[in-house]
């Protein structure tokens, strides 16, 4: 069995407000440039999105989800992490 050490500091990728939709696209095999490029989204607007510096529209939400097949009900999850987390508290 194979050992692989992380490269990122431990916890770095959860400290991102999309983590979970970041995860879903490599999932698929899919950066954010290639991820802009298949969506029509500009890779600039992506990545803002992504920091959590820009509110995603609902047109790219929709987008999106049908590229990495996202069901309705989970769009919360990958989309408004804050809200799942008071749902939860």
């Amino acid at each position: 069995m194979t050992c692989v050490t992380p490269t990122a500091q431990l916890g770095s990728f959860h400290q991102s407000p999309y983590w979970k939709l970041r995860a879903r696209f490599r999932e698929y095999g899919l950066f954010d440039s290639e991820l802009a490029q298949v969506t029509g989204i500009a890779q600039a607007t992506l990545s803002r999105r992504m920091r959590g510096t820009m509110p995603w529209t609902s047109d790219e939400i929709t987008t999106i989800c049908r590229v990495l097949n996202i069901p309705q009900e989970q769009v919360g999850a990958y989309f408004f992490p804050d809200l799942e987390k008071e749902e939860h508290a």
